[in-house]
């Protein structure tokens, strides 16, 4: 007699063994396998991103380079593009001299200024509001004689004498 076992059919098991032993399920291996396939794409995806980002940030830093060269290059003044507007400038109320007299005037105390050692002017130099009096008042001030004088002498003396 057969047994009731026997008679059963036969069904494929729905349980399989995978090289560790454990027993899954043969619907949940294509669950697994998906899981899986999109683990690994979402560690490439994260290794791109940081390689991306890493030569993202040495192309940003080339560039930086390339600019600080430039920056140390000397550049033509037609070939500067980024032109600011200059402030206006309003003109002094109290100067009653000619502008290339007033300016003429300006690089003389620069220059008196600048030199005042190498060129052993006796008092200090004298200040623009002397010499403008000097030269506005029609020579009322000594402060422009004073000023000729002394350079004239710098420029006759012996310069092998001079101290320091």
């Amino acid at each position: 007699m057969e047994s009731f076992h026997s008679r059963t059919l036969h069904f494929p098991s729905l349980y399989t063994r995978d090289t560790w032993g454990v027993r899954i399920c043969e619907h949940d291996i294509g669950f697994i396998c998906l899981f899986v396939s999109l683990f690994v794409c979402f560690i490439v995806c994260l290794f791109l991103c940081l390689f991306v980002s890493l030569f993202v940030r040495i192309y940003q830093q080339q560039l930086e380079m390339e600019k600080a060269e430039q920056l140390k290059r000397p550049t033509e003044d037609l070939e500067v593009r980024e032109t600011s507007t200059l402030p206006s400038l309003l003109a002094l109320g109290w100067v009653r001299l000619p502008a290339d007299a007033f300016s003429s005037l300006l690089m003389v105390i620069e220059f008196a200024q600048s030199f005042d050692e190498f060129l052993e002017l006796e008092p200090a130099p004298p200040i623009l509001g002397d010499l403008y009096l000097s030269l506005y008042n029609g020579g009322g001030g000594r402060a422009m004689m004073e000023l000729c004088a002394q350079l004239l002498k710098a420029a006759i003396y012996d310069p092998s004498k001079r101290r320091g």
